[in-house]
């Protein structure tokens, strides 16, 4: 039984790398569920449509795997976040981490047993993002979670 659900973008550059290292991975060992929808955690976010069939698919995942787990996995240059913040690059990590935090949030409220954690693929890699947030960044980060002060 699949112990992690992965949600992923379905961005083909990224898919090598992908199925490499949840192959691969101590806590998976290719055994886990995957869901892919365009801008990964910013696709469920913007569209209800497929926020309502992820949460479908989390109940069957929970329902038949057991899964205990949702990782996510961002990537930057990801053509719907140039779509939905209409812009030229998308190359900022912050706010990819900001939509998988709110992504998480969401998903906490209905599933609060769940635990979480964070990817950024690029080119070279998979990054896992720690939970704390870097000093340098803990200001930016608040002000773009509705958090500032």
């Amino acid at each position: 039984m699949a112990k992690v659900l992965v949600l992923s973008c379905i961005d083909p550059r990224f898919i090598d790398n992908l199925t490499n290292f949840l192959n691969h991975h101590k806590d998976v060992k290719n055994d886990y569920d995957l869901f892919n929808l365009a801008g990964a955690e910013l696709g469920v976010i913007e569209k209800e449509k497929w926020r309502e069939t992820f949460f479908e698919h989390i109940d069957l995942a929970l329902k038949l795997h057991k899964i205990k787990n949702i990782w996510v996995f961002s990537h930057l240059d990801c053509g719907m976040y140039k779509a939905t913040y209409e812009t030229k690059k998308d190359e900022d990590a912050l706010l990819h981490r900001v939509n998988m935090d709110i992504l998480i949030n969401n998903v906490r409220k209905t599933y609060p047993k769940l635990k979480f954690k964070k990817f950024l693929m690029v080119k070279e890699g998979i990054i896992p993002l720690n939970e704390k947030i870097p000093k340098e960044f803990k200001k930016e980060y608040d002000e773009m979670m509705g958090n500032a002060k």
